[in-house]
């Protein structure tokens, strides 16, 4: 048997039991943080492509000092950026 020295560690070691409003309360933040968070990454996300969108546009733009393999691939990634498929749209949902 397990001697337990202080009553903070016996207060630790008891299951804690919440009332059922308690729970709904606790998923409710839960819920409400996840959507701010699902917000957040969203943003960045889109963020992330307008970014990818400019250096994009800077390689079509300065065309001269890339490859022309690189200034193709640009000008696809921007086209499917600004005018995507119906497949890229629904698998975005």
């Amino acid at each position: 048997m397990e001697v337990v020295k202080d009553s903070k560690e016996k207060v630790a070691n008891q299951p804690i039991k919440k009332s059922y409003d308690e729970v709904v309360d606790i998923a409710n933040q839960y819920h409400q943080q996840n959507e701010e968070l699902r917000y957040k990454l969203l943003s960045l996300m889109n963020d992330r492509s307008l970014i990818k969108l400019e250096f994009l546009m800077k390689v079509v733009e300065n065309r001269e000092g890339f490859p022309k393999y690189i200034v193709a691939k640009s000008i696809t990634e921007i086209k499917e950026i600004l005018f995507p498929t119906e497949e890229d749209v629904q698998e975005s949902k």
